[in-house]
């Protein structure tokens, strides 16, 4: 693949061999990516693959990101391997700050025994990375992942144990019993400005935190990839929502169910229009999604979050999708986002300390609650 292959390409001396390359992934990989993300499916309790189409490098535009994707090539320039890094500003005990998302390791078939692929990769992405905090999350039940990658292996990065994420399914889901007095608004664009503002002010507090910013948001509504809610008491916003489709560049594709929930998916299905339940994909299907961002509240607002949790189901139902949240296991809104799911899937976080890296965990992550949203998983 001659095309731009020498721009960004570097050998990984004492790996393997010198046919092998990494670099950046340009616009010339991306059919073979997308068929790379088609093809890794992730073991857990749902097995799943997390696809891109039909433009690979559509997301990080879409979602104001900045993504370096890492490619592996051997002397044929077979693509043997690809990897992630995501760029996003967090709040971390009160500042903002970058923070790196891995994600999308996946290998082609019968390099998985070649570890000089995976660890020659590590040492290309830890270049790449400009930032002091690197995060990854893991799904329970990749129990090979984790077994590789929690090794400390000689030229691996340490993955250090954060805490652990649930991610929610939501069918029909019923406003609290003390719903009185709560207003649910859709909010319109000349609202941004106000409830960014708002999001950005709860979140100073928290740990891994996504900062928001105004524009991002102001472009996806446009868009009509995102519709905001907010909850309001006694004049005053107290909760805010966000339920984003990101179906045109993001997809989930369901490839089979392990033993309890293969059952549980028949029962789910049959009962599902009376119980409100969302309908469980064969596999093969995808899983149509809307994704709960954007979720803030005040101390005394989280009751409010299962208001704003019934609308957005409610309209991702109508839109023929199903709402999907997420939080972390000791956040103070993981109570409220669980009392309403009828599915929850759970995923461990690691900080990522790179070899020779004199750039410990910061001191605010260690036992702090986790406020990541699931869309940035």
């Amino acid at each position: 693949m001659a095309r731009n292959a020498a721009q960004g390409v570097s050998e990984c001396p004492g790996l393997l061999s010198s046919d092998v390359r990494f670099r950046q992934a340009c616009a010339d990989d991306d059919a073979e990516i997308r068929a790379m993300l088609r093809a890794g499916i992730m073991d857990g309790p749902i097995r799943l693959t997390m696809e891109r189409e039909p433009d690979y490098f559509a997301m990080a535009t879409v979602r104001g990101t900045q993504q370096q994707t890492l490619i592996c090539r051997d002397g044929q320039e077979k693509l043997l391997g690809i990897g992630a890094r995501t760029r996003r500003l967090m709040w971390c005990d009160g500042q903002v700050r970058p923070v790196s998302y891995l994600s999308q390791l996946r290998l082609a078939d019968g390099v998985g025994a070649r570890r000089g692929i995976i660890t020659g990769g590590y040492a290309h992405m830890q270049r790449l990375d400009e930032t002091d905090l690197t995060i990854t999350t893991i799904m329970e039940g990749n129990e090979r992942a984790r077994r590789l990658l929690e090794a400390g292996l000689a030229g691996m990065p340490t993955y250090t144990l954060l805490g652990e994420f649930d991610s929610f399914l939501y069918g029909r889901v019923r406003p609290p019993r003390r719903a009185r007095g709560i207003d649910v608004q859709r909010l319109a664009i000349e609202d941004v400005d106000e409830v960014t503002t708002f999001i950005n002010q709860q979140r100073a507090g928290e740990v891994l935190a996504p900062f928001v910013q105004a524009p991002v948001v102001r472009a996806a509504m446009e868009q009509r990839r995102l519709v905001m809610y907010r909850a309001v008491v006694a004049g005053r916003t107290v909760a805010t929502l966000g339920r984003q489709d990101v179906s045109d560049h993001a997809q989930i594709r369901v490839h089979g169910y392990a033993k309890g929930l293969r059952a549980f998916r028949l029962a789910a299905n049959l009962l599902g229009r009376v119980a409100g339940w969302p309908r469980l994909p064969a596999p093969g299907e995808l899983c149509e999604c809307h994704y709960a961002v954007h979720a803030s509240a005040t101390k005394h607002g989280e009751q409010a979050m299962q208001s704003l949790l019934a609308v957005a189901a409610a309209d991702a139902r109508r839109a023929g999708g199903c709402l999907v949240a997420g939080a972390a296991v000791m956040h103070p809104m993981h109570l409220h986002m669980a009392r309403s799911s009828c599915l929850a899937v759970a995923s461990r976080i690691y900080a990522v300390e790179w070899p020779g890296s004199r750039a410990p965990i910061p001191h605010p992550l260690r036992g702090q609650p986790i406020h990541l949203e699931v869309c940035d998983l």
